[in-house]
């Protein structure tokens, strides 16, 4: 057969034209591909500054180091590192982008500023993110106007950003001192800052985080050595979510004649925690001054854990914890107050005289103080007035509009001043005290009434209430009821109750008694009869009587009789019969419990009741 070898070289010529077109395409495209210039990205640079540099130079190197900080901050980009030698740099720095401006320690590296203008700072980082500010003292010489505070550090709009390992100090003579001020500025770190030395004509400030400035964590922080008109260590404003972790807090000092003095303040704030603080030395010196250890104000669901409160006094009513304007469903753990004290007496027109270990006031009916708790607090070492009874020291104070409070595991002790009263609720209403100790004051806890209120609902029980000289409770109200039953009186009799009052149509009195006194409109019965609150007092007398023998094969009758021979109805009794082994059950007048032979279930028992139960039983 003979071939059409012109349609194979026809064929064989489209083969090849289609293989050239694609190979030209390919070389244009790869063409294309390799005349876009391609971008290289700078590797983040290291800048170096030295003090000591006779001139600056590229601050490429230590040997041609930039002479300042600033030219390091204008020369840097986002994420470059300078690093400052050791020395004193006399100037204010700004940052506003992502750097990392490392000193070689904050005990040989020191920024220091003369501020001029109003609210001016030594080093502001603004409207930037993932700053790193870390190994320097910086102090500030306030100098600026009289509307705003000068200060340290200031982080405005500012988020991710680190401050570490630094020390703030200085002085402000027109206006205030804020030692690090975060303004709406949030999810930034600081750890090992120390605000130390500051003194100021107005406010003194540590660190004060507001406008917003939220979910930031603290740790390692100390404030000390602070005087001002105002002195407050740390200011949580406006700002939630926040973690402090390891805080200190002491010599805080109030010069004014209506200053304050505080170490934790915390306003319109909520869900802020601290844990392992440490509070000492907030004091005022005169007129009319307060101090407190902590002081929330409209502040809900903040939780303080391992706190110490030490050393805090004014010349009016000094506080280690002040809860105010509804602060509620707020936390505390594992708590010591101690060596509160009341300093104005004998001061004309500020002898209050009233020291406080924990205070709850200040509210109002829209705006009640709730559901705040207390677990494992312990209160020391209240001083307060020792001139007029009406005045001195109080272990928790509880003001109208306190409602719903829980406090348990607490001791209160060690009060002084001329009427001392462990508890004192003045128509707070429905407040929970339990598994405590009330012990050495004038009173160990007083409630009464202020207006309409008549502090209801008022709780105690499980609480040693004992060494009290004049009540362990008393109850000024006249219709409101506190229930002090399941308590510890000091004496296995109960509580002294010489006076009586009825309650649901029962007699209450208690004269044989010889523990700490109660007053009428107290519930106090039943009560433990020992310190370590194991066993309840009973005033039921049961009564066996019977044949005096008998022998194997008798038959016998005997009689249960009981009684209630106390004051209250006895609630939930049940009497029940141990039968040796050699006595058989037969009958008893009243019929056993379903299921048994030996356990009758009398029910609630009123006083002066009682009646007999006969059994008859075979001896085996």
């Amino acid at each position: 057969m003979k071939k059409n070898n012109s349609k194979i070289k026809l064929l064989n010529s489209y083969k090849l034209n289609i293989i050239f077109i694609f190979t030209l395409v390919m070389f244009i495209g790869l063409s294309l591909l390799q005349a876009v210039p391609v971008e290289a990205q700078e590797e983040p640079k290291t800048w170096y500054v030295n003090a000591s540099v006779s001139e600056s130079g590229d601050g490429e190197s230590l040997e041609t180091a930039f002479k300042t900080i600033g030219e390091g901050v204008t020369a840097a980009s986002a994420d470059d590192t300078i690093n400052v030698a050791a020395g004193t740099y006399t100037e204010q720095v700004v940052i506003n982008t992502s750097l990392t401006l490392q000193g070689a320690g904050a005990d040989v590296t020191t920024i220091t500023y003369t501020t001029t203008t109003d609210g001016g700072y030594v080093v502001s980082l603004q409207s930037c993110s993932g700053v790193k500010l870390s190994g320097f003292k910086i102090i500030c010489d306030g100098k600026g106007g009289s509307t705003k505070a000068d200060g340290g550090i200031s982080l405005k709009n500012t988020t991710q950003s680190q401050l570490i390992n630094l020390v703030v100090s200085g002085s402000t003579t027109s206006n205030g001192f804020l030692g690090i001020s975060l303004n709406a500025s949030s999810y930034n770190e600081l750890d090992s800052v120390t605000i130390q030395g500051v003194s100021s004509n107005a406010n003194s400030e540590g660190i004060i985080l507001s406008n917003g400035s939220s979910n930031n964590s603290l740790n390692n922080i100390t404030v000390n050595n602070l005087t001002g008109d105002y002195a407050w260590g740390i200011e949580v404003n406006g700002s939630n979510n926040n973690t402090f972790e390891t805080v200190e807090i002491s010599d805080l000092k109030a010069t004014s004649a209506a200053g304050q003095s505080e170490g934790i303040y915390i306003r319109e704030a909520n869900r802020n925690s601290f844990t392992d603080v440490q509070i000492n030395s907030i004091t005022t010196e005169s007129g009319f001054n307060i101090s407190y250890g902590l002081h929330l104000q409209i502040a809900n669901e903040n939780n303080f854990t391992s706190v110490t409160i030490d050393n805090i006094s004014a010349p009016i009513t000094p506080a280690g914890i002040s809860l105010m304007s509804g602060a509620s469903n707020n936390i505390f753990t594992d708590v010591d107050v101690s060596n509160i004290e009341d300093t104005g007496m004998g001061q004309e027109g500020y002898d209050i005289g009233v020291a406080l270990g924990v205070s709850i006031s200040n509210n109002t009916s829209t705006s009640p103080a709730t559901g705040n708790e207390f677990n494992d607090i312990s209160i020391t070492n209240i001083i307060g007035d020792l001139s007029s009874t009406s005045n001195g020291a109080r272990g928790f104070y509880l003001t109208q509009y306190s409602n719903g409070n829980v406090f348990s595991d607490y001791s209160i002790s060690e009060l002084s001043g001329a009427t001392t009263i462990g508890v004192f609720i003045s128509a707070g209403d429905n407040n929970l005290f339990s598994n405590g100790s009330v012990t050495g004051a004038t009173r160990g806890i007083q409630v009464q009434s202020s207006g309409t209120d008549e502090a209801e609902g008022t709780s105690v029980h499980f609480t040693n209430i004992a060494g009290n000289t004049e009540y362990g409770v008393r109850n000024a109200n006249t219709t409101a009821v506190v229930d002090a039953t399941q308590n510890w009186w000091g004496d296995a009799s109960g509580p002294k109750h010489i006076t009586s009052w009825e309650y649901e149509e029962v007699t209450v009195t208690n004269p044989d008694g010889t523990g700490d006194a109660v007053s009428n409109n107290v519930l106090y019965y039943p009560w433990y009869t020992d310190v370590n609150l194991e066993t309840l007092s009973n005033f039921i007398t049961l009564t066996k009587t019977g044949p005096d023998n008998a022998e194997q094969g008798d038959v016998i009758t005997y009689m249960i009789e009981y009684k209630n021979e106390g004051n209250f109805t006895e609630t939930n009794v049940v009497i029940t019969e141990d039968y040796p082994e050699e006595v058989e059950f037969l009958s008893s007048s009243l019929d056993p419990d379903d299921g048994t032979n030996n356990k009758w279930t009398i029910g609630d028992l009123d006083p002066e009741a009682g009646d007999t139960i006969t059994i008859t039983v075979l001896i085996k």
